[in-house]
């Protein structure tokens, strides 16, 4: 952003880190889109097999999969924090273009709507079909990726995990596991 007295000039340089965190962003969501749609299909007793004949990235998988509550809690978490937060640098990055060349404010809802179009192809239906068809591949080479960041990420999923059972509790009355 351009600092005060200086001219109004839009520059990406100026973006980097805005830059930077939608990549960043957008290869996290892929990642967890992909490898959500990728455990389903997994094949238990092709991982089985896996993890008899020993195989380190089998274990991890069968690790994950072993507490599925986890696994949607940090899934869910990741794949909405950092939509939104895409969302909001895509924004930032929007006004500024707006503000800076003038546009018309309606130029912000074309902005929004590229986001969507990119959300939902890049994030949503790429990641699940490559991954759901090549579940064995995918999944088990990005296992230890996945294993590492469950385990940083886990902490706060649970928190809000643990607040969503309470309230589910409220209305139902029924504790859930």
């Amino acid at each position: 952003p351009p600092l005060s007295g200086s001219p109004e000039v839009f520059s990406l340089s100026a973006y980097s880190w805005h830059i930077a965190g939608i990549i960043l962003c957008f290869a996290l969501v892929f990642l967890f889109s992909g490898l959500e749609a990728g455990l389903l299909r997994l094949y238990r007793i092709w991982l089985s097999e896996k993890f008899s004949s020993g195989s380190r990235r089998a274990s991890k998988l069968q690790d994950i999969l072993r507490v599925p509550s986890r696994l949607i809690a940090v899934m869910l978490t990741m794949e909405t924090t950092c939509s939104v937060v895409l969302a909001v640098l895509w924004t930032e990055i929007g006004i500024q273009g707006v503000e800076t060349y003038g546009l018309a404010a309606w130029w912000l809802i074309v902005w929004g709507g590229i986001l969507i179009v990119i959300l939902v192809m890049f994030c949503e239906i790429i990641p699940k079909a490559l991954f759901a068809t090549n579940a064995e591949r995918y999944t088990i080479a990005l296992a230890p990726i996945a294993y590492n960041l469950i385990r940083i990420i886990y902490p706060i999923a649970a928190v809000l995990e643990f607040i969503s059972k309470i309230i589910i509790w409220i209305f139902t009355k029924k504790w859930i596991k």
